[in-house]
């Protein structure tokens, strides 16, 4: 990795501890994946900016969230410069239980801004002083700006297409976004959804800028821009919200991102 001028390797710690990494990911060894990770901390080439630089991944869930700090200190011993934490977005109708992200499911605001009052807080310490009064103050059900920035983020948002970046399988297959690289099975307001794979090239058979400006591509880049898909992440009420093939909203060009978490900002990938 060192030699092929790899820029980021992320590695995934769901668990500062043998136990409770393992017990997230099943026959995991925590303590080989450190010593690798020191390994290639010291293997890297001198100077500023060593490669690859070495990123964290950690899914936060219930059963892990006080792993966290402890992550974060772990990570400055192998020289981690990244750390990315995502929810956890259920695989199994149990995995719901451990979900960190219902209030903020329900808050998901589809109403005007105008409607909501308007929160505007400082930079301030975070501390045993002020946690609790920030903590209801973040929860007051108001619009929270913190030194500027909106403390919901934005809603309706692909991140993958409006970062440019495509995915591409072992096998050369071309897909918009991670999720859509394979057919996978999760769980939306209690209920199974089944969100297909959506291909749309293969680097064997045409060049990355012949398969970003193919026409089709262009037209689904443009309609997720404008993010015109019923809001299912809000709602998910009705049994078109159980695939991603078409929408209560008549979008029946596939396929259809409504009841995506990753564009709610409630599941991110480095």
């Amino acid at each position: 990795m060192i030699d092929t001028g790899l820029d980021v390797l992320w590695v995934s710690l769901d668990g500062a501890t043998s136990d409770s990494f393992a017990d997230v990911r099943m026959g995991g060894e925590l303590p080989a994946i450190l010593d690798n990770l020191k390994r290639l901390f010291k293997m890297r080439k001198g100077g500023h900016f060593p490669k690859p630089e070495i990123g964290v991944a950690f899914v936060a869930m219930k059963r892990n969230i006080t792993d966290l700090p402890k992550i974060i200190k772990m990570g400055h011993t192998f020289g981690a410069k990244y750390f990315s934490v995502s929810n956890v977005q259920p695989a199994t109708p149990d995995m719901q239980d451990d979900r960190l992200y219902l209030r903020t499911m329900r808050d998901i605001a589809y109403l005007p801004s105008p409607m909501l009052p308007k929160l505007s807080l400082p930079k301030i310490d975070f501390n045993a002083d002020t946690q609790a009064a920030l903590t209801e103050a973040f929860n007051s059900g108001c619009n929270v700006t913190f030194a500027g920035n909106n403390w919901g983020g934005a809603n309706d948002v692909c991140n993958f297409v409006e970062s440019g970046t495509m995915s591409i399988a072992w096998t050369g297959d071309v897909s918009p976004c991670w999720p859509l690289m394979h057919t996978h099975v999760s769980y939306l307001h209690g209920k199974p959804r089944l969100s297909k794979k959506h291909i749309i090239g293969n680097v064997r058979e045409q060049s990355l800028d012949e398969i970003w400006r193919n026409p089709e591509y262009v037209a689904y880049r443009e309609r997720l821009h404008n993010f015109v898909f019923a809001p299912c992440t809000f709602c998910g009420g009705c049994d078109l919200s159980e695939t991603n093939e078409e929408d209560c909203l008549g979008n029946t060009a596939f396929p259809v991102c409504g009841g995506c978490l990753w564009a709610q900002g409630i599941i991110q990938c480095p």
